[in-house]
Formats: structure tokens, sequence, C-alpha cells
């Protein structure tokens, strides 16, 4: 599959396109000098036309693909960096909204950071992370998947929801996609929505029922309410596995997704491991 990665070099002759000079025009430069960024947290381009490659390098084998990045793109910092012809590179999950289905999931790649001057391309991107672990459907709801992992990384997490709302429809329902993901609770979906009574909450909210889930009960004076507990980043995220089928003619093709992306969409479910009866939030 294609993969992302940038270099939005300015060249020292500027008549040449930004992110397309070789190794050889580099090689008297320094390295940047930029700080550098943290793996599983979120950045932004705070340049123009940020170039995407395959891999790290600007020799012929990384691939520059056709997306550029530009102001305010939100980046999932994957791994890196990897210092390749003078640059330092970072694999990176570009973010889009609303969080899209697998089949959706922009390309990953690899950017670099920062000029060969040291001019900064790439930034953190400081999140609004809350402290505690009981939280709010709405609270939960704004933050999309990856900023959620992000900010939360595995911890024991408790969300309050008014119900849980299902679709009334089975996987046997629905049209056959043309991919499996295993663990299959992980990565095919349930159907389901954490209801907050005043909206309905997607974004981080979106539950994935664990094997060993099993619902909780209700109290007489609160029939509904209750805390959804689970996690982000589950154990079994990094065994995930994303394999092409013949599924209904109706349906995308198989995402092209690189092993990389598939743990890492594994990574950003929410993964219920129970429920218990919670009292109403207070007015």
């Amino acid at each position: 599959m294609l993969v992302l990665a940038a270099c939005a070099a300015p060249s020292p002759d500027s008549s040449l396109p930004s992110g397309l000079q070789s190794a050889d025009a580099s090689a008297s430069l320094p390295s940047p000098s930029a700080p550098p960024l943290v793996i599983d947290t979120i950045a932004e381009v705070i340049t123009t036309d940020l170039v995407v490659r395959s891999a790290p390098g600007v020799d012929p084998s990384s691939e520059i693909l056709p997306s550029l990045l530009q102001p305010g793109d939100r980046l999932f910092v994957i791994e890196g960096p990897v210092h390749a012809t003078f640059y330092d590179w970072y694999h990176v999950q570009p973010i889009t909204e609303p969080p899209p289905w697998p089949q959706d999931w922009p390309a990953a790649g690899w950017v670099a950071a920062a000029s060969r001057e040291g001019e900064p391309w790439v930034a953190p991107r400081p999140i609004d992370c809350p402290e505690h672990a009981d939280l709010e459907v709405a609270e939960l709801a704004a933050f999309h998947p990856l900023e959620a992992l992000s900010c939360f990384g595995s911890r024991r997490l408790q969300v309050r929801a008014a119900s849980i709302i299902c679709s009334g429809y089975f996987i046997e329902d629905l049209p056959l996609p043309n991919y499996t993901i295993e663990p299959e609770w992980l990565g095919a979906g349930t159907g389901c929505q954490l209801n907050p009574i005043t909206t309905a909450a997607a974004g981080a909210a979106l539950p994935y029922f664990t094997p060993e889930f099993v619902p909780g009960g209700s109290t007489p004076e609160h029939p509904f309410w209750l805390w959804v507990i689970g996690q982000f980043d589950n154990s079994a995220a990094s065994s995930c596995v994303l394999h092409p089928q013949s599924g209904d003619p109706r349906q995308a093709p198989a995402p092209e997704l690189d092993s990389a992306q598939i743990i890492l969409l594994c990574r950003s479910h929410f993964a219920v491991t129970a429920t218990e009866a919670a009292d109403p939030p207070k007015e």
C-alpha cells in the first residue's frame, strides 16, 4: 500500500519544488535542530505543502505520495525520529473528521519534522486532556479516537451514559464487507452507541465489547444510568490483522492499510469490559 511521508524542505535553489531535493543537494547542510516529537502524541503541520513519503529519506526508494499536508493538519505520531538524508523523519497518521471507517483512513507515512536549517514544519499540538478517569459521554465523544488514545493511553476509564443504544441489526443482517479484522470484536464494531440523553455520541465514545464483557444491572431508582468501564489501547490491539476477502460487490474494496495502521486503528477503539449502575449526573 502507499504510505505518507513528508519533506516540505525549501531548497537552496528556490526554483525547485519543495520536497523534491536529492540527497546530494543537502549533503553540506546541517541536521535540523527542531524539538523532537513524542510517540503516541498529536502533532500539527505548521508549513504549507508538506510532502509525504513512503519511507524516511529523499532517495529514489522513498516515493513521494500525492497528498500534501497543510497548516493545521493534525497528525498522530506512530514512530520516530529516523534520521535519513539530513532530515529527522516521523511515521504519522493524518487525522480526519469525522472519524472514518477503516476503508476511509488516509494513508499513514513519513514526514520530515524540520528543514535542513532547523525551521520546524511539524510541532507538538497540546490537547486538553482530563486528569480524572470518570467521564461523561459528551466529554469522551468530543475527542477523535486518536486524540483519546493519546490522552488516556491504556488507563481504566468510567464513562457515564444514560444507556447503551444498539441498532438492533446483527452482523449477519448487514452487507458483507470486503475485509475482516481480527480479533473480530475489536475490528467489526457493534452498531451500538453510548447515550448521553442530549445528543448522539460518537467520536471516541463508540463501544467495542471485549469477550469478557458482562453487562451490569441497574437499580430501581435509576434504571438507565450506568458506568461503562473500559480502556483504549487494549492489549489485544497488538494482534490486529486485516484480511481482504470477497464480500458484497456494493461494498467498498478492502482498505489499503499497513500493519501499523491496523494496530493503531484497534488501539484507538474504546474496549468495554463491564458496566455498573450509576447515579444520574447532577443538574
